[in-house]
């Protein structure tokens, strides 16, 4: 028996059933690897999602960190907060303190509004009346001066004459005479008259002849005292006669 043959035709069966087989298996390996793919894809996007994942952390650590700080700081604010409501408060008192003040304020400015002509008024009458006793006061200081200036021993010459008699023996007789007026309320203790003579037209060309000084004394408040007095040397009248007079008292 010829197995040639029959072995070409057992190799040529067992080939087209494996063809077959490997023909009827292809899809189902190309799922496979299509799987395989699929898996290897869904690693890597896995790694990537780990990889986010810790980066989250991370972000979420520094987040709380940030937190902590804020709420630290929030913290600090509300302190702050409420103390400035304190002050808040404080102030607040304060302003209803000085609106009441100045309420009161304008009720008194009201209240002055209404008076003002009266005041206007009484501060005019105050004005005439302050003039008035300054007028008074001066009035009174020239009455008290002039009361003390009568207090006071106040001399006057009245009636000053001077007489000449010739004498053709001798030297002429030259006769003076005055009242001495003591108008004032004390008297005086002493008073002095200086008499010059002079000879000539006018005292800018005239010769002193003579100095005659008579002194009195004690002369009492309110009264009068007449003088008269001769003196003897020679003047001639025609070239011309000049008198002066000085009087003093004290």
């Amino acid at each position: 028996m010829n197995w040639m043959p029959i072995s070409l035709f057992f190799i040529f069966g067992l080939s087209i059933g494996f063809g077959a087989g490997f023909i009827g298996l292809n899809p189902q390996i190309n799922q496979l690897y299509s799987e395989l793919d699929n898996l290897e894809s869904y690693s890597d996007e896995l790694e990537i999602t780990r990889r986010s994942i810790m980066d989250l952390n991370s972000e979420i650590m520094n987040l709380r960190s940030v937190i902590t700080l804020k709420n630290l700081t929030i913290n600090s604010l509300n302190e702050d907060i409420e103390d400035n409501s304190l002050l808040i408060i404080t102030l607040q008192n304060e302003v209803d303190e000085l609106e009441s003040y100045r309420k009161y304020k304008l009720l008194y400015d009201e209240e002055r509004a209404k008076h003002n002509d009266a005041v206007i008024r009484y501060d005019d009458k105050i004005n005439t009346l302050d003039i008035e006793i300054m007028q008074l006061k001066t009035q009174l200081a020239d009455k008290n001066e002039s009361l003390l200036s009568l207090q006071e021993p106040i001399l006057k010459l009245i009636g000053f004459s001077t007489t000449q008699i010739h004498n053709p023996d001798g030297d002429d007789k030259h006769i003076v005479e005055v009242w001495v007026i003591n108008y004032g309320l004390d008297s005086a203790d002493w008073a002095t008259l200086k008499i010059k003579f002079f000879e000539g037209p006018c005292l800018c060309q005239a010769e002193l002849i003579s100095t005659q000084i008579i002194t009195l004394r004690d002369i009492p408040a309110q009264s009068a005292v007449k003088i008269k007095e001769s003196y003897q040397f020679e003047l001639n009248e025609e070239v011309g006669k000049i008198v002066e007079q000085e009087f003093n008292w004290g």
